[in-house]
Order: structure tokens, then C-alpha cells, then sequence
């Protein structure tokens, strides 16, 4: 394995710049693979750019969504935040997934995907997916207890998050002091911002 970055620090010197993203299955099976650019970054968090076009290389073919994108990842969190915008700049939504923390590994975004997935609607509404899935790989995959228990508990801070509005699924609403627009830079309104600061 090649040398693993404690935090996202050395990321702040790449603000603008392409990093790779590489995603696996917790035995080492090829999962996602695409490129972002870094909008922002701390040691605790990072934030990238994903935009329309993007081709993205899964394990069984190369997708290439029609949407911007902001993605969010946390040092410490088991979850990345997708924040997915239409083309009239309005919200779409979010896709949450269920990860091991991420390291900046060999100068690669790498974490190991842990199947269970929150979708979150513009509206608020969401559903938590992929629970069967979650359910045979724990068993097939042998996913030990203490992994099991973050997963879980990602899920459930997730859900949380989402019902209170807390950062980042505020939902276009200023009132929660953050806000992110596709079109332009982080825009810190309050608070929100706090991890991305530099």
C-alpha cells in the first residue's frame, strides 16, 4: 500500500487542481473510479467538484452523469455527501454513501464502500438503500462487528442530519447560515462552514 495521508491538509495546496477518486469494496474489488477538482479543503474535510460529463468508471461500465456535483468528505465520518444540482442551477438533491473514512492515498481520494446508501430528495424526504445488499456482503464478506457499528451509525447520523437540516443538506435555505452554490465558490454564511475554513 502506498503512503496514506493523515488529513486532507496537503489537499489546501491543490485548491483548483484534478485529484482521482478510487473506490473499493472492503475485499479489495474495484468499485468507482473518476476525477473531481478540489474546491476546498482543511485537514478534517474536503470538498470536490464534479462536473456533468464526467465519465466514471464502475465495475461494470463507464457511467457519465448529465449533472454538477459537490462532494463532501469528512477525515473521520463514515459518509460522503453527493450534492447534485440541475442544469437551471437548481437543487436536485443528495446521494449519501456509506464509507470507510477517506485517506489521500499515493495522491488518490481512496476509501472502501460499504454499501448502505441515503437518498435525499430536494423536498427533505429520503430513503435509506441497498439493504439487502448490505445484508449478504456482511455475511459473504464477513464484515467485522466494529464495522458493522459504524455503519449503522453513519446511517442514523445521516438520517438525523437530514431531518434537522443540518450542514450540508440545507436545501438552499440561508436561514441555516450555509449555503452552496453549483455555479460558484463556497459561500460561508455561518458556522456551516467551519471545517472547510483555511
Amino acid at each position: 500500500m502506498g503512503m496514506r495521508s493523515p488529513g486532507f491538509g496537503t489537499l489546501a495546496d491543490r485548491i483548483g487542481d484534478d485529484i482521482r477518486l478510487r473506490s473499493t469494496k472492503i475485499d479489495g474489488a474495484p468499485h468507482f473510479e473518476w476525477t473531481c477538482r478540489v474546491i476546498d479543503a482543511s485537514p478534517d474535510a474536503v470538498v470536490l467538484h464534479q462536473a456533468a460529463g464526467t465519465p466514471i468508471k464502475t465495475w461494470k461500465e463507464v457511467w457519465t452523469p448529465d449533472f454538477d456535483a459537490r462532494i463532501y468528505f469528512w477525515r473521520d465520518r463514515w459518509f460522503n455527501v453527493i450534492q447534485s444540482w440541475d442544469a437551471d442551477g437548481s437543487l436536485s438533491g443528495y446521494y449519501c454513501n456509506v464509507i470507510t473514512p477517506a485517506h489521500v492515498i499515493e495522491n488518490e481520494l481512496r476509501w472502501d464502500d460499504l454499501d448502505l446508501d441515503v437518498s435525499v430528495r430536494a423536498d427533505g424526504t429520503y430513503r435509506i438503500l441497498d439493504e439487502d445488499e448490505w445484508a449478504r456482503n456482511v455475511e459473504r464478506l464477513g464484515y467485522a462487528p466494529e464495522l458493522v457499528s459504524h455503519a449503522r451509525r453513519a446511517v442514523d447520523e445521516l438520517s438525523a442530519s437530514v431531518e434537522r437540516r443540518a450542514f450540508p443538506f440545507c436545501f438552499g435555505d440561508f436561514s441555516t447560515g450555509h449555503f452552496f452554490h453549483p455555479s460558484g465558490t463556497l459561500k460561508a454564511m455561518g458556522s456551516g462552514f467551519r471545517h472547510f475554513s483555511r
